[in-house]
């Protein structure tokens, strides 16, 4: 019994079978791949692209720190909905860090 990757990238176990016609794979079971954790500097580039990207953060200006145990936003925004996108960004590819947000904008002080 061989593991090989099939087309998908997955882990699958198969069997040779020889026969009259030569020799033919029969896949028994695929298994998947465990995930990848992303790097620290791929955390970081991924956010970045992300907010970069992003066409409702165009007039904004948020920039993103990783290190091992968090990810710390830093600029500001004009909207609560900025706000929001930022931070759904950073969690997509935050993984088990801790979010810091230190996002500023108009839409933090509180109307009376």
């Amino acid at each position: 019994m061989a593991e090989v990757c099939n087309q998908r990238g997955q882990r699958a176990k198969e069997e040779v079978h020889l026969g009259t016609w030569g020799c033919s794979f029969v896949c028994q079971a695929d298994q998947e791949a465990p995930p990848r954790a992303l790097s620290t500097p791929e955390v970081q580039q991924q956010i970045q692209q992300g907010l970069n990207s992003e066409p409702a953060l165009r007039n904004s200006n948020v920039g993103v720190h990783v290190d091992e145990n968090s990810v710390i936003l830093i600029g500001s925004v004009d909207s609560e909905n900025q706000h929001d996108l930022a931070l759904r960004i950073a969690r997509s590819y935050a993984g088990d860090r801790k979010i810091v947000d230190k996002i500023k904008g108009d839409h933090n002080k509180r109307k009376p």
